[in-house]
């Protein structure tokens, strides 16, 4: 099986590792829709929420853990969740995966998406 998310997780392709823990990792998405825009995913291979419900559950303190951080170190002053589950629904990489999109209503965002890595980093 070829799943670039699995190859990040496991450190073949090499990603800014945002968080992590025993359940998932947090890493910047490469076509970031706002500064700061992350995507967690589980270490364990699950194609979408009907194959993984629990690695979606798994994962969820970390969705909250990094949700936090760019509130904190960005100044996002709001926060998206979103998750396409099935290629109907959007679903472009077939990984389970949590799109954290940190939204600036009333702050000013980070310059561009490699300042925002760029203070995100070693959370």
């Amino acid at each position: 099986m070829s799943c670039v998310f699995c190859a990040i997780a496991g450190g073949e392709i090499p990603v800014a590792r945002i968080a992590e823990d025993e359940a998932g990792l947090a890493f910047p998405d490469a076509n970031p829709k706002s500064p700061g825009h992350l995507l967690v995913i589980p270490h364990q291979h699950v194609a979408d929420l009907g194959d993984g419900a629990d690695a979606y559950v798994a994962v969820a303190p970390l969705v909250a853990r990094v949700s936090r951080l760019v509130s904190e170190r960005l100044g996002a002053d709001g926060v998206n969740l979103v998750v396409n589950s099935g290629e109907s629904a959007g679903q472009e990489v077939f990984h389970l995966h949590v799109h954290v999109i940190p939204r600036y209503g009333r702050s000013e965002p980070p310059a561009d998406a490699q300042a925002a890595v760029d203070a995100l980093s070693g959370a």
